[in-house]
């Protein structure tokens, strides 16, 4: 283990006795129940599911949306639950995958609390979600014998030269993936350049964009150019997450 990630280790057990008060202060201003998964899942009997799926917010349940639902196409029926870090991933998981899938609040990256959560919810195998490369779960779940995917993998160019300057870091978490599934082979380049070991990575595509293809709304697109006076042959083009400048 690099000293960084022992370093990193070290500060999150000590900063937690502190930070604890207030945490569960903040239940009352989150969905119910997303805290009290972060803060180690609730008590109960354990859970075993085949697999755990950490999404952070709306975009990465979007990457759970697809995955589930390709699982599914080729049956099997595994038993899936799905984590969220923000109020707004949670309450699309809800939504969205409510009906197939536990959704639960992510436990936040303390020892204590992920010593506390895998006590509730052992699975067969954990998968993250693009770049969520929290140290403490990862071993934890490492340790436990779980199998470890990241899912979509994917590091930008404005990020990847952080990550670099941290590469003592993202090298060992990188190594801890049985398998890392980038979205293009640039990606794949800058997972391995950050300690991705080579042959456990394979380019998949992006789930994000084959989740969306596969939910296409004709009446929704007929209903905006009728609102827009766009006759039905006229080809539109949409230019999507725009900021200023970039026009």
């Amino acid at each position: 283990m690099s000293g960084l990630l022992s370093a990193y280790r070290w500060a999150s057990r000590a900063a937690y006795l502190p930070a604890a008060p207030l945490l569960r202060a903040r239940a009352g201003r989150t969905p119910r129940g997303f805290l009290a998964g972060r803060l180690g899942l609730e008590a109960g009997e354990p859970l075993r599911p085949d697999l755990w799926i950490h999404a952070v917010s709306v975009g990465e349940v979007a990457v759970a949306e697809a995955v589930v639902a390709a699982l599914d196409r080729r049956g099997g029926g595994l038993d899936i639950v799905v984590s969220c870090g923000t109020p707004a991933g949670w309450d699309r998981a809800r939504d969205r995958l409510g009906g197939r899938c536990r959704v639960v609040g992510y436990p936040l990256d303390f020892p204590q609390v992920v010593a506390r959560a895998l006590r509730r919810l052992r699975p067969r195998v954990y998968a993250a979600v693009e770049a969520e490369l929290w140290p403490n779960l990862l071993l934890s779940v490492r340790r436990s014998g779980a199998r470890t995917v990241l899912l979509n993998g994917r590091i930008s160019a404005r990020s990847y030269p952080a990550y670099r300057r941290i590469r003592s870091l993202t090298r060992p978490l990188l190594q801890g993936f049985d398998r890392v599934c980038a979205i293009s082979g640039r990606h794949a380049e800058r997972l391995q350049a950050l300690g991705a070991p080579p042959d456990r990575v394979v380019v998949t595509g992006n789930a994000k964009f084959e989740g969306l293809l596969d939910r296409p709304d004709p009446g929704a697109a007929a209903a905006v150019r009728s609102r827009l006076g766009v006759e039905g042959a006229v080809p539109v083009w949409v230019a999507g997450s725009l900021r200023k400048g970039e026009e």
